[in-house]
């Protein structure tokens, strides 16, 4: 979808830029009511979970990945996504239809290895062990994401 909606200009706004204000504007005010914490030097640990297998790994984690760092460094949650600031990032991916989305982990010390990042989306009880913020999502974004934040 990203690579879909840079490749279409018109003018000089073009539908990535819309995408990614959309994204922008609908993460941040979800992190207005979330209890995800301000950042320092952080690992951040992603794990989208997609509709099907029609998306590629790499156009997924690109648009994501960047437009939630974006969005957390807007809403003050991040201070800034250079160096400094990134420690590490890691990303991965499954098919759950039953949960579209991203849940973005924020660690002190290290990213999380998968099977990490999976027991800790999927926890349903007990309190999580590590800081994590899940935004669900319409599949593709068209029309704006829908957001349900657990954090």
């Amino acid at each position: 979808d990203i690579i879909e909606a840079r490749m279409v200009r018109k003018g000089t706004w073009n539908k990535y830029s819309t995408l990614k204000r959309r994204v922008t504007v609908a993460v941040g005010n979800a992190l207005l009511v979330s209890r995800f914490p301000k950042l320092g030097e952080v690992y951040l640990t992603y794990l989208f979970d997609e509709l099907n297998r029609r998306r590629d790994p790499s156009n997924i984690i690109a648009g994501g990945v960047k437009f939630i760092e974006d969005a957390l460094q807007e809403a003050g949650h991040l201070e800034n996504d250079g160096w400094r600031h990134m420690l590490g990032i890691r990303a991965f991916w499954r098919v759950n239809p039953s949960r579209v989305g991203v849940h973005v982990f924020a660690t002190p010390d290290d990213t999380m290895n998968f099977a990490e990042a999976v027991w800790e989306a999927d926890r349903v009880k007990g309190p999580a062990k590590k800081q994590k913020l899940f935004i669900e999502t319409l599949p593709s974004l068209k029309g704006g994401p829908i957001l349900k934040v657990d954090s």
